[in-house]
């Protein structure tokens, strides 16, 4: 069979050479989407210590600064939000409690210094030592490593 005039002469791509190039293409993009999921959920967890870090500091702020001339303190308990609350004890009916969303797939747990969980800690007013001395640990199930929060006795928040 006689191929027409244009054809004669050229060279194409075999079907292997395609494949090749289309499995490189391929892996490259794996590659590439493994490491893309890897930093989004180191970045989930970096963010959500932020989020707590500054709840904390900023329940202890008040407390040093005598707002409205209480004590404040952080809820911990709650599975959709940090809850800043007024006085010594959290009341969940309170109007004055300020919401703060948390992030649903980072858990969190919490240890005292005699190894005992708690939910809610508060600051002293004007010196703002804090009514629990432990740490909490954040804890992303796609994360290598657990974030640690520790709170000194002196209201010092370490992350």
């Amino acid at each position: 069979m006689n191929l027409p005039e244009v054809f004669r002469g050229k060279e194409g791509f075999t079907l292997v050479e395609v494949l090749v190039v289309v499995g490189l293409i391929m892996f490259i993009f794996v590659l590439g989407s493994v490491i893309d999921v890897k930093y989004y959920s180191r970045e989930i967890s970096h963010s959500e210590v932020s989020v707590l870090v500054s709840t904390l500091q900023k329940a202890r702020s008040r407390s040093m600064n005598n707002i409205n001339a209480i004590p404040h303190g952080v809820y911990l308990g709650d599975q959709s939000n940090y809850i800043i609350f007024r006085g010594i004890a959290y009341d969940p009916d309170e109007d004055t409690n300020e919401n703060i969303s948390k992030n649903p797939n980072v858990n969190l747990t919490t240890e005292d210094e005699d190894g005992d969980e708690f939910t809610e800690i508060y600051f002293s007013q004007l010196s703002g030592n804090p009514s629990v001395v432990g740490e909490i640990t954040l804890d992303d199930d796609n994360e290598y490593q657990d974030k640690k929060i520790t709170i000194e006795p002196s209201g010092l928040i370490n992350w």
